[in-house]
């Protein structure tokens, strides 16, 4: 139950509220019961039975029973003691007092309402009406300050009072704006005279606003969602799924037994781990594709570079529950249909979220915001495709048929899915549990194998790759250039790599203006929760929008100022949906690392790195293609090599 209410504390806040409206009601209903009481007790020894001689009656009562003396004014609440309470307890000034006759007076059927006089004293009196158009002001403190039952208008006369009004506009601090005002308050004094009546109106209240404030919130993640501006994560009920399949693996390894391959959805699996011993694969009503054994069998031991065995059986096993190296004796297991090829240091860090030995912080919490921005932004969009052949330029679709490429931190898969596509076998790599994501998307794409691993300890065999790109990658790393020449070791002689680096503006001031200014507000955005960067990414892609996209429309429409347009910085959104905007806002506001290179930097990087046909181009960035590795590279620039 404690954990229910846990997973659910909106319900639980909304329970409690209608719960404490509840107890309010049933204190009001006892306080009203003991005051009608109390009300005909006093009428019946006076034997009233006239208006004007009941509430004599009440009010010689009041001023018998009641005083101040002994009753202190300080700590004195907003919703004062209420008309059962003053009774009970025989204390009070002339509020509580006033509040005790208006709450008699009502039960037997006489309408009194609360006045509050000003001047050189504060006093509070009720109004009775007597009859229609027959009011008289009933004084029950004692002593009085006005002894008989007496007209408002002759009473205001008097050189101790100036001013009046029905509601303490003195306590609101507005009595300047108005005075002498007396309202025709009816059912509401029956509110403002019983405080638990107002108490349980309020929680009655708050309660409704959080269903509605709910259901609002829901009809507009709806419109949103149909808009295409916000994406509904489905990467929480994955994780699930991934969790419960790895625990049945468990239990079937333990009892012996084979696993069943395949669930039509996530339900299914919760149903099939219920019974001992098996195993479901979820595929959340897509068809996924299966690891097969080749494609296994490539792998390598990502500490020692080994081959792999298969459930540490041969690589003819059936049992794809793990991957096992004979060499090192380390498992890599396999989690939902994506083999999870982290070494162990690693791999406590991304899941275990208990960081250990070398592995440096600032790159696992890279890791931790692109898995948040990934399960926000999972969207396949049309546009990705001209966006992927705009990097690879000036490499077109055919460029890639019968290659072998990695693609090196896939999000979510965006780019790897034309790859393939276009004819290419691609693996597609990520540190952290984006691949779940990049798997779901690219899942019905046979040739492209979806892997966690590390850039820095990647399981594959020594120049393995006929193309390697990283797009929007290196420059989120400690140490950029250290990884980039890491990865040449995968490269084939002949084969080609290509990045995409954030770019330090030269000679534009208004863009090296704008960035400056981001990187101020990074120190405090790279600090806050991710949910909260998310929610602020809605408002700075709206004000990117109004105070570039839509100006830089608007001025491509004008012949005389496209000039004026083009340069125009972030005028790049206007070929894409908004949420790309919003993406890419959380991206930059996100993300724990962000260098930034000249022209001459990332051209010295790849010579350094030995690499041929050098070509760098702008695009929102630098992007740095045909960089060759050449037939014969000394092992100084890629250790490693033999």
């Amino acid at each position: 139950m404690k954990l229910y209410w846990r997973k659910h504390p909106f319900i639980a806040i909304t329970l409690v509220a209608v719960l404490m409206g509840l107890a309010e009601s049933v204190l009001q209903y006892m306080d009203t019961r003991y005051v009608r009481s109390i009300a005909w007790d006093v009428v019946q020894m006076a034997q009233a039975s006239d208006p004007r001689s009941r509430v004599i009656a009440l009010r010689d009562f009041l001023r018998s029973h009641v005083t101040f003396q002994g009753f202190s004014q300080d700590g004195r609440p907003f919703l004062r003691a209420s008309a059962a309470d003053t009774l009970r307890s025989g204390k009070g000034y002339c509020g509580e007092v006033t509040r005790a006759f208006i709450c008699m007076a009502a039960t037997l059927g006489i309408r009194a309402q609360r006045i509050n006089l000003y001047g050189k004293s504060a006093h509070v009196v009720a109004e009775a009406e007597l009859a229609p158009g027959d009011r008289v002001l009933v004084d029950c403190q004692n002593p009085p300050q006005i002894a008989g039952l007496e007209k408002l208008d002759r009473v205001i006369l008097r050189d101790e009072y100036d001013d009046y009004y029905t509601l303490n506009l003195r306590r609101l601090g507005i009595n300047w704006l108005v005075t002498r005002i007396k309202l025709e308050m009816g059912p509401l004094t029956y509110l403002t005279e019983n405080p638990h009546t107002l108490k349980a109106l309020l929680w009655f209240m708050f309660a409704l606003a959080l269903l509605t404030f709910k259901e609002a919130r829901i009809l507009v993640r709806v419109y949103l969602r149909k808009r295409g501006w916000i994406h509904i994560s489905e990467v929480p009920a994955i994780t699930m799924a991934a969790v419960a399949g790895s625990k049945a693996r468990q239990t079937a390894s333990e009892l012996g037994l084979q696993p069943v391959i395949g669930a039509s959805s996530i339900s299914d699996l919760a149903f099939a781990t219920g019974l001992a011993g098996r195993e479901v694969y979820r595929d959340n009503e897509i068809n996924v594709f299966q690891n097969t054994r080749e494609t296994l069998a490539e792998l390598r031991c990502p500490g020692c570079g080994s081959e792999l065995l298969l459930n540490g059986v041969d690589s003819r096993s059936d049992d794809e529950s793990s991957l096992y190296c004979s060499q090192c004796l380390q498992i890599f297991p396999i989690i939902d249909n994506i083999p999870r090829m982290l070494l162990p240091p690693m791999r406590e860090a991304i899941f275990g979220r208990t960081i250990k030995g070398d592995v440096n912080p600032r790159q696992v919490a890279a890791a931790r915001s692109f898995e948040f921005e990934w399960s926000r932004f999972p969207e396949m969009y049309g546009e990705w495709e001209s966006n992927f052949l705009e990097y690879v330029f000036p490499h077109g679709p055919d460029f890639f048929r019968g290659k072998r490429v990695l693609d090196v931190g896939c999000g979510n898969g965006r780019h790897a899915y034309y790859a393939a596509k276009f004819g290419a076998e691609v693996w597609a790599i990520d540190l952290g549990k984006t691949v779940e994501v990049a798997r779901r998307n690219t899942a019905e794409c046979k040739s492209i194998h979806v892997v966690q691993a590390d850039l820095h300890h990647l399981p594959f065999a020594p120049e393995s790759f006929d193309f390697i790109y990283l797009i929007g990658v290196l420059h989120h790393l400690p140490d950029p250039e250290a990884a980039f020449r890491n990865l040449l070791r995968f490269l084939k002689p002949g084969g080609e790599i290509l990045i995409y680096l954030y770019w330090r503006p030269e000679g534009q001031p208004l863009k090296r203006a704008l960035l400056g200014a981001v990187t101020a507000v990074r120190q405090i955005t790279t600090r806050l929760p991710h949910r909260i960067v998310y929610a602020l990414s809605f408002p700075a892609a709206f004000a990117a929008y109004a105070l570039f996209v839509w100006p830089y429309q608007l001025l491509c429409r004008v012949h005389i100022t496209r000039r004026l347009a083009e340069q125009m910085p972030m005028k790049q959104y206007a070929r894409y949906p908004f949420r790309v905007c919003v993406n890419d806002q959380f991206d930059r506001f996100s993300a724990p690392i962000e260098n930034r290179y000249t022209r001459a930097e990332v051209e010295a990087w790849l010579k350094r790195a030995g690499l041929e046909d050098i070509n760098i181009r702008p695009n929102y960035g630098w992007v740095g293609s045909s960089g060759r590795k050449p037939f014969v590279v000394a092992r100084s620039v890629c250790p490693g090599l033999h």
